[in-house]
């Protein structure tokens, strides 16, 4: 399970080193040409927004399986956990521990969509704002 533990986080590393990156190069652009910076900008939204709808399916089925594993695991004491140990029940432990480890596969997959949708509200954001300095930079110039 640490191995899985490792994984994940690793996971998780990977996709958050990926959306600064993205971030710091589109800010590099704003310095370069905010023009060129926007149709980036829009294209990586884009890119965003379709990569969140294809997901949407296994998302939904991964949320579903946390709250099944949630509520099974509410089922299932302590009391119950402690006397399958106490009897090297290996048949149910396993159960349980493959339950578990389809329980973190699913959080992974709730967490990884979570940050696509920060991407996606981060480069709405800067969308919004560029916007609005444009409408207020020719309010100046008028």
């Amino acid at each position: 399970m640490s191995e899985r533990i490792d994984q994940f986080c690793e996971s998780l590393r990977v996709k958050l080193t990926k959306m600064e990156s993205s971030f710091a190069k589109m800010r590099e652009g704003v310095h370069a040409s905010l023009g060129e910076a926007e149709v980036e900008v829009r294209e990586r939204r884009d890119a965003v927004a379709a990569e969140i709808t294809a997901a949407q399916a296994e998302v939904a089925d991964a949320r579903n399986a946390a709250e099944k594993w949630v509520e099974n695991a509410k089922t299932t004491s302590a009391e119950t956990v402690a006397s399958w140990k106490s009897s090297a029940d290996a048949k149910h432990l396993a159960l349980r521990a493959g339950a578990a480890e389809a329980y973190a596969s699913a959080t992974k997959k709730i967490a990884n969509a979570a940050l696509d949708e920060a991407n996606l509200a981060a480069l709405d954001a800067w969308l919004a704002r560029h916007d609005a300095d444009d409408a207020t930079a020719k309010i100046d110039k008028a």
